[in-house]
C-alpha cells in the first residue's frame, strides 16, 4: 500500500532506507545526486544513476527532508546583520588571534557589507555627454559629428591608398 504522507508532513521516517541514504549522501557530499543515488546503493552506470537521481530529488517527500535541511542550516537575514555587525564591530567570537590587518580587512568588508544593506551608499556612474557640451559651446552637434565622421572616412581612405601604393 502506497504511503499516503503528504510532502509537508515528511520525514526521515517517511522514506525507505534507499531513499533515507540518498538524501544522507546528497547533503554530505556537496550536493552531487548521482554520487548519493551510487552511495544509496542504486545500480546502473553513470546516466542511469543520473536518471534515478534526478527522480529522486523530484520525489516530494525527499525534496521537503532536503529543503528542511537547507532551511535548519541556513541564516536568517537578521542574524546575517547580526553577524556582520558583529564583524565590523571587531567581535569574532572564535577566541582565535587573527593578524590586526586580517582583522581590519574583515571589518571593512562586514561595514561595506552592511552599507549596502542599509543602502547608505550608492553605485554612481557619471555618462559624460559631448552633446551637451558642445550645445552649451553654440556648436551644432549633429554638424560636429557629420564633420567628424566625414575626417575619419578621409583619414581612412588616405590610408587605404598609402598601403596600396596609391598617391591621394
Amino acid at each position: 500500500m502506497p504511503d499516503k504522507t503528504p510532502p509537508e508532513k515528511a520525514t526521515s521516517a517517511t522514506l525507505n532506507g534507499k531513499q533515507k541514504m540518498f538524501v544522507s549522501a546528497y547533503l554530505a557530499n556537496g550536493f552531487n545526486a548521482t554520487r548519493a543515488a551510487e552511495s544509496a546503493g542504486y545500480a546502473g552506470n553513470d546516466n542511469t544513476l543520473a536518471v534515478t537521481a534526478y527522480n529522486l530529488l523530484r520525489n516530494a517527500k525527499i525534496r521537503a527532508i532536503i529543503n528542511e535541511a537547507f532551511r535548519s542550516h541556513s541564516m536568517s537575514a537578521d542574524e546575517v546583520l547580526a553577524r556582520l555587525t558583529d564583524q565590523a564591530r571587531g567581535e569574532f567570537g572564535d577566541g582565535e588571534e587573527m593578524p590586526a590587518a586580517d582583522k581590519f580587512r574583515i571589518q571593512q568588508a562586514a561595514l561595506t557589507a552592511l552599507a549596502k544593506v542599509y543602502k547608505l551608499t550608492s553605485e554612481r556612474i557619471e555618462i559624460y555627454d559631448w552633446r551637451k557640451e558642445a550645445q552649451a559651446a553654440g556648436v551644432n552637434a549633429d554638424d560636429l559629428q557629420n564633420q567628424f565622421a566625414a575626417y575619419i572616412r578621409a583619414a581612412f581612405e588616405a590610408k587605404s591608398r598609402e598601403e596600396n601604393g596609391q598617391e591621394g
